[in-house]
């Protein structure tokens, strides 16, 4: 539908205006990292879909997810291609593949885009193993929480991550996300401040 100007099955389910609308671009944007290296010219924003080009093709896409989930929309006009890639991690896979099958497609092979994006994460795990060690430096030990336990708990709810309830199990103060389907003892760290893991 959306590479056939809104039509689906013979019938105009989107008007073709409000596919040129979204397509048209509106921002100019950075040219981050992975577009440099991807050699592109430009990067746009239209109306909810990004814009950039990609070896002489004009890709336009749309990422979007939450704590548990990543969606990637990609989509060549020029060749009437669109790849969907849904996963439960939170990583840069759906790049890194989406990439990767635009490349085979296209016949090229002048990126290993899962080595760069391997190089990424690895970046990314040393940065985030500091932030954690800065943050047990800047711990404060000796502190009390200025509630009873009992005085944490209850239902609360977020109009983005859903539904959190703190709870108390076998003496310890418990986050459920049922949405998320996590569960974790929260332990105290400093003040009112909690770790879960």
């Amino acid at each position: 539908m959306l590479l056939n100007n809104g039509q689906f099955n013979a019938k105009q389910v989107l008007s073709e205006k409000v596919i040129n609308d979204m397509f048209t671009p509106r921002t100019i944007l950075w040219l981050g990292n992975s577009m440099r290296k991807a050699e592109a010219n430009f990067h746009l924003y239209g109306l909810g879909w990004f814009m950039y080009d990609y070896q002489g093709q004009k890709i336009i896409y749309h990422d979007g997810g939450m704590p548990g989930y990543i969606a990637r929309t990609m989509l060549i006009p020029k060749e009437n291609l669109g790849l969907v890639i849904l996963t439960n991690e939170m990583n840069s896979l759906p790049q890194a593949l989406s990439l990767q099958i635009i490349d085979l497609f296209l016949d090229n092979d002048n990126v290993d885009w899962a080595a760069d994006y391997l190089e990424r994460v690895n970046r990314y795990k040393e940065q985030d193993s500091a932030r954690k060690n800065e943050k047990v430096e800047n711990q404060i030990t000796g502190t009390n929480h200025s509630l009873d336990p009992v005085g944490y708990t209850g239902k609360y709810n977020d109009n983005s991550y859903g539904e959190a309830e703190i709870k108390i199990v076998d003496e310890a103060l418990v986050l459920n996300l049922p949405t998320k389907g996590f569960e974790s003892e929260m332990e105290h760290w400093h003040y009112d401040t909690f770790k879960v893991e």
